[in-house]
């Protein structure tokens, strides 16, 4: 699945509020803290990393989407290709995950 131009709008919004984070020592951390509102996983990360962070999300039952690939999710936040991203604040996650829907239908 490619993202959605409002939900890469809203990505990028994210990360200037700083809002977002990326990579997976940065996931990590805002894992430890319980920041995290939203999980997203680029589709093309490989198929047992991908299971290993669904179920971190089952385990804590925390939004996760997959979608995009490692080098749009560069593109559009300005970065080198990252894997996985997190969204800490909760409104914004609703958001995103809304976009998403709205695309989908």
């Amino acid at each position: 699945m490619n993202i959605p131009p409002k939900t890469g709008a809203l990505l990028g919004l994210a990360k200037k509020a700083r809002l977002l984070q990326s990579g997976e020592s940065a996931v990590l951390a805002a894992m430890k803290k319980k920041a995290v509102m939203l999980l997203i996983i680029a589709d093309d990360l490989p198929e047992k990393r991908r299971a290993h962070w669904q179920k971190w999300c089952e385990t804590n039952n925390t939004n996760c989407i997959t979608m995009g690939t490692k080098e749009e999710y560069g593109r559009l936040l300005g970065i080198s290709a990252r894997s996985i991203l997190v969204i800490t604040d909760m409104k914004m996650a609703d958001a995103i995950i809304k976009t998403i829907r709205t695309s989908a239908e």
